[in-house]
């Protein structure tokens, strides 16, 4: 069985660069075909996925380890169990999130109407 220390540390073998490939070249598809016609949403990184390698990808991943280490979010005891554990527990709340935002989104659109409606009111008094 791998660690994730292993995996990072090791150099990528070629099935493992030709899967990256693959996985890279099919998500900038659905990404050039979602984004199509609709404005680009451009985020903020110091990092760009789509001009990499996994082996760059696996020096970023070792950067940004080192970088949360130095600020203690992060030990390398159990093989950083706790950040994958965080990460896999977001992963699986992000539909909250997801519910979370278009509630408030929407109680937000309800005051901006509320507020629009005191305002014409006032207005006219």
């Amino acid at each position: 069985m791998e660690t994730v220390v292993l995996t990072i540390y090791n150099t990528a073998n070629k099935q493992q660069q030709e899967l990256y490939r693959a996985i890279h070249s099919r998500r900038l598809v659905l990404e050039e075909a979602r984004e199509e016609g609709a404005e680009k949403n451009h985020k903020m990184s110091l990092f760009d996925p789509n001009d990499t390698t996994i082996d760059k990808l696996k020096q970023h991943i070792i950067k940004n380890m080192q970088i949360l280490e130095q600020h203690k979010l992060v030990t390398p005891t159990e093989d950083y169990q706790e950040i994958l554990t965080a990460i896999a527990k977001d992963i699986c709340n992000q539909r909250k999130y997801r519910q979370r935002r278009k509630e408030d989104l929407k109680k937000m659109a309800a005051t901006v109407e509320r507020m629009n409606k005191k305002k014409k009111y006032y207005g006219e008094a």
